[in-house]
């Protein structure tokens, strides 16, 4: 950075100095532009970590245990000897009648 011109015109330039209570209107300024809370609903809890963890750990639970129930074959009838096609369906039927 050799140049002559560039060196003369920093030579020259001089430094803005800010008002005496430019710290005091930064601060004002701060804090009139703070945002507003948000108003609190009951999605806000899942903000937090740990409560929007556990959440999914019982939703997980929930939908894996309802999946396996599902999905596990249902046990073969116990009393399939009383179906209505069998001797002791068929006489049930006719003693219910």
């Amino acid at each position: 950075m050799n140049d002559p011109k560039l060196n003369q015109l920093l030579q020259q330039w001089r430094g803005v100095e800010p008002r005496g209570d430019f710290d005091d209107c930064v601060h004002r300024r701060i804090r009139q532009a703070a945002p507003t809370p948000i108003r609190s609903g009951w999605l806000d809890w899942l903000r937090q970590p740990a409560l929007a963890t556990a959440a999914a750990l019982v939703i997980g639970l929930a939908a894996g245990t309802i999946g396996g129930i599902r999905s596990t074959p249902q046990p073969n009838n116990e009393l399939q000897f009383m179906a209505p096609t069998t001797l002791a369906g068929a006489y049930l039927t006719l003693r219910v009648k």
